[in-house]
């Protein structure tokens, strides 16, 4: 908890600056050490460009030579800094620094994805210029359910950006030397010779070719900054799908379709324009030349300006609302990813779940508020169902990467609803206000949770910061989400009312809610739904006028307007009164922990004596008005209550568990 703590002393003066995110790790202690992608690392320097030659003239065969010509500066007066980058599976064959031959090491360590090559500053100059050539067999990620790295398959070779099991994250390594983290970006322009029956997409722009009889030259450019994953290639038989941007927007839309699937493609995609008109509209204006789509056969992945998209998506269901989700998804990505990305990949989260909620958005634009809350909804049963059961209950920021893998499901619905709540509890101008905030001051640049944190709080009085904080520190920072246990207490006699009470039971290292508002459905005995609306807290007491049904699933939480809340009743108990001829009383709770309580319409007068199993008596007490019996020495099992009551003899069952 020590986020809230730090926050709490300082977002009045000095709001989440450099100096205090070191105190609470988002900067890190690796200042100029080997990267690591679970660390900022920041570094002397800053590559500036990229300027890529590859030869594929292989494919779809992955052989490759390629050079890699990385323009830097170096950002301290440091004559002994050290360039890193990475490659993995392919050979450095030789590499010049500032046009002369220059050594190289190999130094961390592998089995912590640390392993990088170093080259040595030489000279004092503010620039320099490092051409490392390569060459070899490029690869995917090792192992079950592989997915970064380059994939060779029957007419296609393409790279994608990440991987779920390595160790590393980001796969771009695979097939181009660079410093492979998500904190450096720079500008790319790839030049290729692939065969001539084959073309050839990237990032950016295509703004060159040249074709002979065997082989074309290609060259792309993309001239906004990029993190290295999300760079990429595809090499198959394509064509250019060309769609119209809304309001004569300055940047293309295309699509790259094997001939195919052509028609199919121009189904599954009529809904672009209309996504990018509306995130244009909500957010900030599209960041950058062009947006494309390219078909492969692994996919979704967004890569900045050209998505990799699953062709079987396409050729089976075109037309779905689940190939739309996708869309929306990836799309969503340009802003939340690729304009604004993760610092390193502990805040992963603001890559996934600001995609998933912007599918959530686009759903509530296209079908309606009912919708949205549907779509969260099932968001929410399948992270309390599904996700926390194959992650293990994680934080949005910094989660197991070992134990959850590197993009675990937790970070996408959790975060997506987390977002939702945000919505919920700030209302829709400060909220969007606030979003706009963080992209515009972070634009082609980098971002962490905290970032996203001051962004937030800079948009709402200082009576609510410490509302926020508590929001951030629970849901991002912390884990989990609400257990609610409840409690119903039915009328005794023609004159009462039910009583309901909710009580929140999670672990306490999960934090308690008290801040969001929740509506809980009823069945009444009449089997007619209703609601009630509260404010969270730790325990609630609500009465109502109506009789609940007995049946344990009468209680439900209630997705919708004023209740939006990642929350799972965990139990329900729903008392039933016990009857005899002359009155009607209630025996709770049943299994007992320390105390019984005995209710009834009037008052209580009478004696009650408790046996164990055996026969025992271990209780023998007057009422006395009194509701309480102190059975706090009993050990756990099955006991018989014999009271008489207000002159009614009753003899019931009970158990003690604890």
């Amino acid at each position: 908890m020590l986020f809230k703590i730090v926050v709490t002393v300082l977002f009045f003066s000095l709001l989440f600056s450099d100096s205090y995110a070191e105190d609470i790790g988002i900067m890190g202690e690796n200042k100029g050490g080997v990267p690591n992608p679970e660390d900022p690392s920041p570094q002397d320097f800053d590559v500036i460009s990229y300027d890529v030659y590859l030869d594929l003239s292989e494919a779809p065969s992955p052989v490759m030579s390629g050079l890699s010509r990385v323009s830097l500066s170096w950002t301290q007066d440091n004559p002994d800094a050290l360039f890193y980058f990475h490659l993995q599976d392919l050979a450095v064959d030789s590499l010049f620094f500032d046009g002369q031959a220059a050594d190289f090491a190999l130094l961390g360590n592998p089995e912590d994805g640390t392993s990088v090559f170093a080259v040595e500053r030489v000279g004092a100059s503010t620039f320099s210029a490092v051409d490392i050539y390569y060459s070899g067999t490029m690869t995917d990620e090792v192992g079950a359910g592989s997915w970064g790295g380059v994939h060779s398959e029957s007419q296609y070779l393409y790279a994608m950006g990440v991987g779920f099991l390595n160790n590393y994250v980001s796969t771009t390594r695979h097939w181009l030397a660079c410093y492979d983290h998500p904190s450096d970006k720079a500008l790319f322009r790839i030049n290729v010779v692939i065969p001539k029956e084959y073309e050839f997409v990237s990032n950016g722009l295509e703004i060159s070719r040249n074709e002979t009889e065997a082989s074309k030259t290609i060259s792309w450019e993309h001239n906004y900054p990029m993190s290295s994953y999300l760079a990429m290639f595809a090499i198959g038989p394509y064509q250019e799908i060309k769609l119209e941007a809304f309001a004569e927007k300055n940047y293309d839309i295309s699509i790259y379709s094997p001939d195919h699937l052509i028609q199919k493609s121009k189904t599954a995609f009529a809904k672009l324009p209309d996504m990018l008109a509306f995130f244009d509209s909500i957010f900030v204006p599209f960041p950058f030349e062009r947006m494309g789509y390219v078909l492969t056969k692994i996919g979704a992945m967004e890569h900045q300006t050209m998505v990799s998209f699953p062709a079987s998506l396409v050729a089976n269901s075109p037309a779905s609302t689940r190939t739309e989700s996708v869309i929306a998804h990836e799309t969503a990505h340009q802003w939340f990813g690729n304009m604004v990305t993760c610092l390193d990949f502990r805040d992963a989260w603001l890559n996934e779940g600001f995609a998933v909620f912007c599918d959530a958005l686009y759903t509530e634009h296209k079908y309606g508020k009912d919708a949205y809350y549907e779509f969260l909804k099932s968001k929410s049963n399948i992270y309390i169902k599904t996700n926390s059961v194959s992650d293990g209950v994680e934080p949005l920021y910094n989660f197991d990467r070992e134990k959850a893998s590197n993009y675990p499901q937790t970070i996408y619905n959790k975060g997506g609803l987390v977002l939702a709540m945000l919505r919920e509890k700030l209302g829709d101008e400060v909220f969007f206000n606030s979003i706009k905030s963080y992209l515009n001051k972070h634009k082609y640049g980098n971002a962490t949770s905290l970032d996203l944190a001051n962004a937030f709080l800079n948009n709402i009085g200082n009576e609510k910061k410490e509302e926020l904080v508590t929001f951030f520190d629970m849901w991002v920072f912390g884990k989990g989400w609400l257990w609610l246990d409840v409690e119903i207490f039915p009328k005794i006699g023609d004159n009462g009312e039910t009583e309901i009470i909710i009580n929140q039971s999670q672990d306490e290292s999960w934090g308690f809610e008290s801040d969001l508002n929740l509506t809980l459905e009823y069945r009444t005995t009449g089997n007619e739904w209703k609601e009630i609306n509260f404010k969270l807290n730790e325990e609630i007491k609500l009465t109502i006028e109506d009789e609940i049904s007995e049946n344990n699933k009468s209680i439900r939480i209630v997705f919708g307007e004023n209740s939006l809340v990642l929350a799972e009743i965990k139990n329900i108990v729903n008392y039933s009164p016990v009857k005899y001829d002359n009155i009607e009383l209630l025996i709770y709770p049943n299994p007992a922990n320390n105390k019984l309580i005995i209710a009834t319409e009037q008052g209580i007068s009478g004696s009650v004596r408790v046996y164990d199993i055996n026969g025992h008596e271990v209780i023998n007490q007057y009422l006395n008005y009194k509701k309480e019996i102190n059975i706090s020495s009993l050990n756990s099992g099955t006991y018989i209550l014999n009271a008489k009551i207000n002159g009614t003899i009753i003899n019931e069952t009970f158990q003690i568990k604890r």
